[in-house]
């Protein structure tokens, strides 16, 4: 591949990672509208759950639900595919995953009622990447979509979503945590002499701070979720192969600032470490230079032509001229930071990579996406 449109032609599925606040979910919806107008039919799950993001597809709000997006008011585009998108959501996906792998309706019950399970399916830290995975899966066996573009959660490390599962499995081969469960399944509740003294005691030391009836709640958790801990674990091997398909490609989402490009670089390490398809670098809010001599810009040019301007004809001359001296002082501190920002770039060294130019105003709309997806695919 040398260009971002082979991308998009050699792919079934394309996941935009980065760490937060590059631009992920715009830069992952630009990519995606790219592909319906090329033809194919696109999908774009997204977790971000601004209402700006929604607006800027032409909708009032992202669910669960896949949607299609009404690409008709794209002006004097000619569009040969559909374009879906979805916003993922944890509590749907974690709850769908119980009633897959839970061996009795009874177990469901309790795991739905629990109130560790509840505080897990909705605000626990990995639980979007759980999400986010369990609806890649679903979605690319379906089969409904020629290209889906997956927007990763927001986190500090851009990749947690490949070794969330394995986490949990880890919690689940501790040693305490396996007491718990075996201690459940002898007497159905939470007793602390089945544990070593220097267990009890931390426990104990627990019980003051939470409460007995939280330890009696997490045993049951732990032991009721464990019935799924076998499925889950073949789902997320199924998972991690499908990640490694030479139809999947990683792109990664990156400012042009030193933190961003060193966290982009680890990013790309971390892939090629777990045997998958890093394609290239999409560097954001690039600062362009505004003329190409260093010189600066042609002064009396300029002046020569806002004198002629009719608009302008009750300004005197010297207004004119530190007008023109401010502006001449912006481009050149433009071209500075330029500069600055492609000697970062260098660090990228042979990797693909394209630049967005820092638009002066967000994007908002559909119109708005389509800048973005010129410069990346131009």
């Amino acid at each position: 591949m040398n260009d971002f449109k082979q991308i998009i032609e050699n792919s079934k599925i394309i996941v935009s990672v980065g760490s937060g606040g590059v631009g992920k979910t715009t830069t992952s919806a630009a990519i995606a509208l790219q592909a319906a107008i090329e033809g194919k039919r696109t999908i774009v799950l997204t977790i971000d759950p601004a209402k700006r993001l929604a607006n800027s597809l032409g909708i009032e709000k992202l669910t669960n639900e896949a949607q299609r997006i009404d690409l008709s008011v794209l002006t004097n585009i000619t569009v040969k595919g559909e374009l879906h998108a979805m916003m993922l959501d944890m509590k749907t996906a974690m709850d769908d995953m119980v009633n897959r792998e839970a061996s009795s309706d009874d177990n469901k019950k309790t795991i739905f009622e629990n109130k560790i399970y509840q505080m897990f399916s909705t605000s626990l830290s990995g639980t979007q990447d759980f999400a986010a995975m369990e609806k890649l899966w679903d979605i690319s066996n379906s089969g409904k979509y020629d290209l889906i573009v997956l927007d990763t959660p927001p986190t500090s490390n851009a990749l947690d979503f490949l070794t969330f599962p394995q986490r949990i499995f880890d919690t689940f081969d501790n040693k305490i945590t396996k007491l718990m469960i075996s201690m459940y399944r002898k007497s159905g509740s939470f007793a602390f002499k089945f544990f070593g003294f220097g267990t009890q005691i931390i426990l104990k030391g627990i019980s003051k701070f939470v409460g007995i009836e939280t330890l009696e709640t997490l045993a049951s958790f732990l032991f009721h979720i464990s019935d799924l801990i076998d499925g889950m674990k073949e789902r997320s091997t199924d998972i991690f192969n499908l990640l490694k398909s030479d139809k999947v490609n990683f792109v990664i989402v990156t400012t042009p600032t030193p933190v961003s490009i060193k966290e982009s670089l680890y990013f790309k390490d971390e892939l090629k470490k777990f045997e998958l398809h890093f394609a290239g670098f999409i560097v954001n809010r690039y600062h362009s230079k505004f003329i190409d001599s260093d010189k600066g810009i042609d002064k009396k040019g300029v002046l020569n032509t806002i004198k002629n301007k009719e608009i302008f004809e009750n300004i005197s001359i010297y207004k004119i001229e530190q007008l023109t001296k401010k502006l001449n002082i912006n481009f050149e501190k433009f071209n500075k930071l330029s500069k600055i920002e492609d000697k970062h770039l260098k660090l990228l060294g042979s990797s693909l990579f394209v630049k967005i130019p820092f638009f002066e105003h967000d994007i908002y709309n559909l119109n708005g996406l389509i800048k973005i997806s010129k410069e990346i695919f131009k």
